[in-house]
């Protein structure tokens, strides 16, 4: 049976399906809260949405029409329910992430016969609809001993380096922590000196993608 809900009586949200069918399902929004805000909005959401009650098929002039399971809508409240729990929970894809979360991230390059001296390899970082979060980031030598790295973030002329040069052998890595971010036009940059011709040379980064808005 279909009842009614006066807004008097709403005791809380009322989710007016009819509305929501013509809002965009597109993750484009950033979510600049601090992490004591999310927390909270997170519990909200996850108590709230899933109370059949508070959803609503039709506006009328007493209130709203409430959901029922017999309703052609009902598929598109379990739909909703789901993507509510999986954007805003606080730990996607195995890790603590945004709102804007898209995927994890792995990218790699190399040198299979570097030049005696110095080389660089790049990695070149996210499109416009993006940006990379880097949680860690290696640079090996697996060939030589003697051999020194540094990490930089690279935009155009402009260089930073990330890390102090530090000694590394075929057994021991560079590895930096992130979070290293990245938007568009930047680059990672891995710097190997004192290598011997003929070595091998291991560039890798690891973290995730966010959407970004256009």
């Amino acid at each position: 049976m279909s009842l009614f809900r006066r807004y008097s009586q709403a005791g809380g949200a009322i989710h007016d399906l009819e509305h929501l069918a013509g809002l965009s399902a597109d993750r484009t929004i950033p979510l600049l809260v601090s992490p004591k805000v999310l927390y909270l909005l997170q519990n909200f959401a996850g108590q709230d949405v899933a109370f059949e009650c508070r959803w609503a098929v039709e506006r009328q002039e007493r209130g709203y029409l409430r959901l029922t399971s017999d309703d052609a809508e009902y598929p598109d409240f379990l739909e909703l329910v789901h993507d509510v729990g999986v954007q805003t929970s606080e730990r996607a894809a195995g890790m603590g992430t945004l709102l804007n979360y898209r995927e994890a991230q792995f990218v790699q390059t190399g040198e299979n016969n570097a030049s005696a001296g110095s080389n660089f390899l790049t990695i070149q970082g996210p499109g416009a609809d993006e940006a990379w979060i880097l949680e860690h980031v290696t640079l090996t030598n697996v060939t030589s001993s003697g051999v020194s790295a540094a990490l930089y973030i690279v935009s155009g002329s402009n260089v930073q380096q990330v890390c102090p040069l530090t000694n590394i052998t075929p057994s021991t890595s560079l590895i930096v922590s992130g979070p290293i971010s990245l938007s568009e036009d930047f680059a990672i940059q891995a710097g190997f000196f004192n290598c011997q011709a003929g070595d091998d040379l291991v560039f890798q980064a690891t973290g995730y993608i966010m959407d970004r808005p256009a």
